[in-house]
């Protein structure tokens, strides 16, 4: 992932984190790609634009702040951190 590329997925991770708080790492992925993350075949679907999910995970970790683990969904929910 380019130094460009990043820079634009931070910020919209950031838009979208200031318009709902606490979304998780899936949602967050799904509204990136403005698509479900799986398709009709019920197999994974790779992002038209190349944002993997590792890739995702690397951005969060380093630009984010972990608000809470949800059970249900088994994901990490994220918030922007507090400046």
């Amino acid at each position: 992932m380019g130094r460009k590329k990043g820079k634009m997925i931070i910020k919209k991770i950031t838009m979208m984190l200031d318009e709902t708080p606490d979304l998780t790492t899936g949602q967050i992925y799904d509204l990136l790609h403005n698509t479900r993350s799986v398709n009709s075949g019920g197999r994974n679907k790779f992002p038209a634009w190349g944002v993997t999910r590792n890739q995702l995970s690397s951005v969060l970790g380093r630009k984010f702040e972990k608000s809470y683990f949800d059970e249900q969904a088994r994901q990490v929910v994220w918030k922007n951190k507090e400046e």
